[in-house]
């Protein structure tokens, strides 16, 4: 049974979305930089999907990857089509600096 938000006594729906207060910095830096970018490609990022990864870089330096994409994929064998679309944002994870952003193809 779902809750009404007008009825005063409702308990709140369970939590979609949990972000560690420690990336959203990055999560934001990294959300402006591809809507800029996705905006001169024509392309709303707010309709993808996104996931995110914490990587190291060679030398060792912690650093984030969000990767925005338009469409799920079951089996990355088969590839892409011709609708799909992603922009991936590579944020340092001392400085909160974009180290790159590019797209895949």
């Amino acid at each position: 049974m779902k809750n009404n938000p007008a009825d005063n006594n409702a308990h709140p729906s369970p939590c979609v979305l949990h972000v560690d207060r420690a990336l959203v910095p990055f999560l934001i830096t990294a959300i402006d930089a591809a809507k800029k970018r996705g905006a001169e490609l024509g392309v709303d990022v707010s309709k993808c999907y996104l996931e995110c990864e914490e990587l190291y870089s060679k030398e060792g330096n912690l650093y984030y990857l969000f990767w925005f994409y338009s469409n799920e994929l079951e089996d990355w064998m088969e590839g892409f089509g011709d609708d799909f679309f992603d922009l991936a944002v590579e944020v340092d994870g001392t400085t909160g600096e974009v180290l790159r952003i590019y797209r895949s193809r």
